[in-house]
This record gives C-alpha cells, structure tokens and sequence, in this order.
C-alpha cells in the first residue's frame, strides 16, 4: 500500500474541469446549473491584525469545510490513472494504491 496525500489539492481543482467531469456524468442540467453558481464567482479576503485585504477573485478550489466539496473533490479524481493491477482507495484528499503480489522471491 501506497498512502497518498494531496496536500492542497481542494484549492487547485479546476472548476472548469470538475464541470466538464460532472456533464460527462450526464448530471441533470439544472444541477449542473446550481454546482456552476456554487463553485464559480467566489472570492477571499485576508485579515492580518486590524487590516484586511481588498477582495480577490479565485478561479480554482472548492470551498473550504463545505460539505459538498468532498463529493466534488471525489468526483474531479475518480478518474486518476492508475496500473492495472491496482486499486485506489479514496477518501476526501487522501489516497491509498493497493496492490499485491503472490511472488515470495525478493532478490530479483
């Protein structure tokens, strides 16, 4: 077993992809709406002490401690490629490759 784990992945998840992936599941086109206006148009500010930042947009992530973006976030990596004789483990940003091998001889 291989852990994994994609430290930061939530704020680099292409929107576009994830929308792209959620069409390709043929997901109704009205949820596909309600995703588009969840995910899209968000933006931050920072707080440091008594001064914050002007708002900046981001065009990438998912929200942070939503319930829905773990979904989402399995959904974007569903499709990770992997070798054949393996299988991934996924649970929100960590990962497992699992693998096993009848083979006893280890000098090779």
């Amino acid at each position: 077993m291989v852990s994994l784990d994609l430290e930061k992945f939530y704020d680099t998840v292409s929107i576009y992809g994830l929308l792209y992936k959620l069409i390709s599941l043929q997901l109704p086109p009205y949820l596909i709406c309600i995703l588009r206006a969840f995910l899209m148009g968000r933006s931050f500010t920072v707080q440091l002490n008594d001064a914050t930042s002007t708002p900046k947009n981001t065009s990438a992530g998912l929200p942070q401690a939503a319930v829905l973006s773990t979904t989402l976030f399995a959904i974007y990596i569903s499709d990770m490629p992997h070798p054949s004789n393996t299988q991934l483990a996924l649970y929100a940003d960590d990962t497992a490759l699992l693998t096993q091998s009848w083979h006893t001889d280890t000098t090779a």
